[in-house]
Protein backbone atom coordinates (compact mmCIF):
# COMPACT_ATOMS: atom_id res chain seq x y z
CA UNK A 1 0.00 0.00 0.00
CA UNK A 2 2.71 2.61 0.70
CA UNK A 3 3.68 2.47 -3.00
CA UNK A 4 0.13 3.50 -3.86
CA UNK A 5 0.33 6.36 -1.38
CA UNK A 6 3.60 7.81 -2.70
CA UNK A 7 1.84 10.35 -4.96
CA UNK A 8 -0.17 11.57 -1.96
CA UNK A 9 3.01 11.81 0.06
CA UNK A 10 4.74 13.79 -2.70
CA UNK A 11 1.81 16.22 -2.72
CA UNK A 12 2.20 16.65 1.04
CA UNK A 13 -1.24 15.20 1.85
CA UNK A 14 -0.07 12.16 3.84
CA UNK A 15 2.97 11.29 5.88
CA UNK A 16 4.41 7.78 5.91
CA UNK A 17 6.79 6.72 8.67
CA UNK A 18 8.39 3.38 9.35
CA UNK A 19 7.49 1.37 12.41
CA UNK A 20 9.79 -0.71 14.58
CA UNK A 21 9.61 -3.44 11.97
CA UNK A 22 10.44 -2.48 8.36
CA UNK A 23 7.25 -4.22 7.27
CA UNK A 24 5.12 -1.76 9.25
CA UNK A 25 4.27 1.75 8.14
CA UNK A 26 2.30 4.47 9.88
CA UNK A 27 0.23 6.59 7.56
CA UNK A 28 -1.39 9.85 8.62
CA UNK A 29 -3.06 12.78 6.94
CA UNK A 30 -1.07 15.98 7.10
CA UNK A 31 -2.84 19.27 7.91
CA UNK A 32 -2.92 19.93 4.15
CA UNK A 33 -4.42 16.47 3.61
CA UNK A 34 -7.10 17.09 6.23
CA UNK A 35 -7.94 20.43 4.62
CA UNK A 36 -8.20 18.83 1.19
CA UNK A 37 -10.42 16.05 2.54
CA UNK A 38 -12.64 18.60 4.28
CA UNK A 39 -13.12 20.43 0.97
CA UNK A 40 -13.52 17.28 -1.15
CA UNK A 41 -15.94 15.31 1.02
CA UNK A 42 -19.00 17.52 0.41
CA UNK A 43 -18.35 17.36 -3.35
CA UNK A 44 -18.08 13.55 -3.17
CA UNK A 45 -21.32 13.36 -1.19
CA UNK A 46 -23.10 15.60 -3.72
CA UNK A 47 -21.91 13.38 -6.56
CA UNK A 48 -23.20 10.27 -4.79
CA UNK A 49 -26.59 11.91 -4.23
CA UNK A 50 -26.82 12.89 -7.91
CA UNK A 51 -25.98 9.35 -9.02
CA UNK A 52 -28.52 7.80 -6.62
CA UNK A 53 -31.20 10.29 -7.68
CA UNK A 54 -30.51 9.52 -11.34
CA UNK A 55 -30.41 5.73 -10.95
CA UNK A 56 -32.92 5.20 -8.17
CA UNK A 57 -32.27 3.48 -4.85
CA UNK A 58 -32.35 -0.17 -5.92
CA UNK A 59 -30.04 0.15 -8.96
CA UNK A 60 -27.71 2.36 -6.92
CA UNK A 61 -27.51 -0.22 -4.14
CA UNK A 62 -26.91 -2.90 -6.77
CA UNK A 63 -24.07 -0.86 -8.25
CA UNK A 64 -22.44 -0.46 -4.84
CA UNK A 65 -22.72 -4.21 -4.29
CA UNK A 66 -21.12 -4.94 -7.65
CA UNK A 67 -18.29 -2.50 -6.98
CA UNK A 68 -17.71 -4.15 -3.61
CA UNK A 69 -17.48 -7.54 -5.32
CA UNK A 70 -14.96 -6.17 -7.82
CA UNK A 71 -12.79 -4.86 -4.98
CA UNK A 72 -12.94 -8.27 -3.25
CA UNK A 73 -12.02 -10.01 -6.51
CA UNK A 74 -9.01 -7.76 -7.04
CA UNK A 75 -7.79 -8.30 -3.47
CA UNK A 76 -7.51 -12.04 -4.15
CA UNK A 77 -4.79 -11.49 -6.76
Amino acid sequence: MPRDLKPLERQGWVSITEGEDRRKRFIALTPEGRDLLKRALPLWEQAQIRIRDYMGDDPYKGLLGQLSNIVKLNRRD
